[in-house]
């Protein structure tokens, strides 16, 4: 949602990050806490975003990274049921295995979320 607002990375900012190997993930559109969110606004937030993203990439967006650390089972199962293959959150802690499914922490090598 705030793709090319000011003080942000614009399209072209996005698609040079991608094509320079960075992993292009969704944060969300307007940047607010999932968990309590009805499923209008969720959708929004997990559909709508990444849609806007892999229009921009040209490719899949498979990751996420959860506004403020914030989630819930239901979340997870609407990102699961969407497609997304890795969420980042802000617990504390390192992931068990890299291939996890949930990852603890943000700020990993490689990975922008826009």
């Amino acid at each position: 949602g705030r793709l090319g607002a000011p003080h942000f990375l614009n399209e072209d900012d996005v698609r040079l990050l991608a094509d320079h190997g960075m992993i292009i993930g969704s944060h969300g559109m307007r940047h607010r806490s999932w968990r309590n969110l009805g499923d209008h606004d969720l959708n929004e937030e997990l559909v709508a975003a990444r849609r806007r993203l892999e229009e921009v990439v040209g490719g899949p967006v498979t990751h996420a990274a959860c506004p403020f650390g914030a989630y819930d089972r239901r979340v997870l199962g609407a990102l699961r049921s969407h497609g997304y293959q890795r969420v980042f959150t802000s617990d504390g802690g390192p992931a068990v295995q890299p291939a996890d499914a949930l990852v603890a922490g943000v700020g990993l090598n490689r990975t922008c979320f826009v």
